[in-house]
């Protein structure tokens, strides 16, 4: 059984301040989702002298992110093994 006055509030369209809220919703998503990202995407450029690398293991996959001193030796250490580590060694100059 229809409740007093339903079927005309179906009928009508949102009220200014709805539409006001929504707007401010629809923004604050839009911001968020890009300030997420460029947490993700952007820091791996930031650095300089840096190597990010993405390795898989046996218990999933890790990240490997050395900078300065710590990436020349890391990229010394590890030789040509495993091919995705040379190639990050090269492109940082290593």
């Amino acid at each position: 059984m229809p409740f007093e006055g339903q079927a005309l509030r179906s009928r009508t369209g949102l009220r200014a301040r709805d539409k006001g809220f929504l707007a401010a919703l629809a923004a604050a998503a839009m911001v968020g989702s890009g300030v997420g990202a460029y947490l993700h995407f952007g820091r791996e450029s930031s650095a300089a002298n840096c190597v990010t690398i993405t390795l898989a293991s046996t218990m999933g996959g890790s990240t490997i992110h050395k900078c300065g001193a710590a990436a020349a030796r890391f990229c010394r250490e590890a030789g040509p093994t495993p091919p995705q580590v040379a190639a990050a060694c090269r492109r940082e100059g290593f």
